[in-house]
């Protein structure tokens, strides 16, 4: 069977189209626009080609193990902090009232602890403050979260200062980090937030 040529270029713009439908359809925005978000330190740095989170398994104050994998299909606030941190203990509350005021099948906060020790010092920790509505992890020899200035090659996730925080979206990929203390409950952060939460 012979084709004609305008046949063929009308087959082949159907199909190149369809394809970049599906390919539209599956793909996030090439640019992420969130709400600028500050602290008194520094402000939100977006992660440019987005990177999926490395898999992970940490133990949790229960002794249990938990992976990353487990909050594919939420948007992770991912917080790098220590007890012995003083602006870490200054955004904790706010964390914990963000945390309390989303829906948990949509949004999670999981604050990595990078204190050293069994976690028996996390735990007092988080009892005394309360923290009801974090997923606290363990990380005592920082195989996840490391300062930079610790002279590894490669940190799995870099630290840049206590506290680090990493907002992954729903594929579990890292959008970008935060560095230092932040009213993570003010009107700001939350459509900081919401805005990670309403993508498609």
């Amino acid at each position: 069977m012979m084709w004609t040529r305008p046949f063929l270029l009308i087959a082949t713009l159907v199909l190149v189209s369809a394809a970049a439908m599906i390919s539209s359809a599956n793909a996030r925005p090439e640019s992420l626009n969130p709400p600028t978000l500050r602290n008194g330190i520094s402000q939100f740095i977006l992660e440019e080609p987005l990177k999926p989170a490395p898999l992970m398994r940490l133990r949790g104050l229960d002794g249990r193990m938990l992976s990353m994998e487990k909050f594919y299909g939420k948007v992770v606030l991912l917080n790098f902090w220590a007890s012995w941190c003083a602006p870490c203990v200054e955004e904790m509350p706010s964390l914990e009232a963000l945390a309390a005021s989303l829906p948990p099948d949509r949004f999670v906060v999981v604050a990595v602890s990078l204190d050293g020790g069994d976690g028996r010092q996390v735990q007092s920790f988080i009892n005394r403050h309360n923290l009801r509505h974090l997923t606290v992890v363990l990380d005592p020899d920082h195989e996840f979260g490391a300062l930079t200035s610790e002279g590894k090659p490669e940190p799995v996730m870099p630290v840049y200062g206590y506290p680090t925080t990493y907002v992954l979206d729903k594929r579990g990929l890292v959008t970008g980090f935060l560095v230092g203390p932040t009213t993570w409950d003010s009107p700001l952060a939350r459509s900081f937030i919401d805005y990670f939460i309403n993508l498609k």
